[in-house]
């Protein structure tokens, strides 16, 4: 997200978490910036750290406890951060901020680990101190979901109650095509380790992308339609 552009824009953070994103962009020049989250603890977190550390920033930045339905206004930028692999309806989270940018407003988002790479499960199905790379791909999604149970102490029958959605590189590329984004740019297993290096190589086997795409960063304009 470091190439874009946010002088004189508006921009909306969606998942904004402790705000560090919202901030780095008024500190670019945004000329302002919405964070919103559905977790209170992390916005007031946001609102304190901002009106404590960053109170120049604070007639452009605003936090909102809340989803994205209760969005009102259009903005230039939309950006998220390490959100689009949890989320169950992506195509309709997609269409809902393209609602909300401006025309030729731009997406910009950045997630990971994927679902089928190494620690893809975020550790949500395996609580130990030590954590196994491929589970997702070892074991099928129903034994997953009774280690789970069990370790959680509560019912767990899909990968989605435990906030994971499975997302592939494909269904990505899916999903972007078929809503007409406009690609600006989407790069994968960025990172400057010797170990991102081979999975990028490995990533390029098409029956092995799955396995070896750690995370997805993409720039999108908005569909025309």
């Amino acid at each position: 997200m470091g190439h874009l552009d946010f002088r004189g824009k508006s921009v909306l953070d969606i998942g904004c978490g402790h705000g560090a994103l919202s901030v780095y962009a008024a500190q670019q020049g945004a000329k302002r910036v919405l964070g919103i989250d559905i977790d209170s603890m992390r916005v007031d977190f946001a609102c304190r750290n901002l009106e404590v550390n960053y109170p120049e920033f604070s007639s452009i930045i605003s936090f909102h406890n809340g989803g994205l339905e209760e969005v009102t206004e259009a903005f230039d930028v939309a950006l998220s951060k390490d959100s689009f692999e949890h989320i169950d309806d992506l195509p309709g989270m997609m269409r809902s901020i393209a609602k909300r940018l401006n025309d030729d407003g731009v997406l910009a988002t950045g997630f990971s680990p994927l679902y089928f790479s190494p620690f893809g499960d975020h550790g949500r199905y395996w609580k130990g101190s030590r954590r196994i790379p491929w589970l997702p791909a070892i074991l099928p999604e129903s034994a997953l979901c009774q280690l789970a149970s069990r370790r959680r102490h509560e019912r767990i029958q899909t990968a989605s109650d435990v906030g994971l959605n499975k997302l592939t590189p494909a269904q990505f590329r899916s999903i972007i095509a078929e809503q007409g984004w406009n690609v600006i740019s989407c790069e994968t297993n960025k990172g400057s380790r010797p170990a991102m290096r081979v999975m990028r190589a490995l990533s390029r086997l098409a029956p092995l992308e799955k396995y070896f795409t750690v995370n997805i960063y993409a720039c999108l304009r908005k569909p025309a339609h």
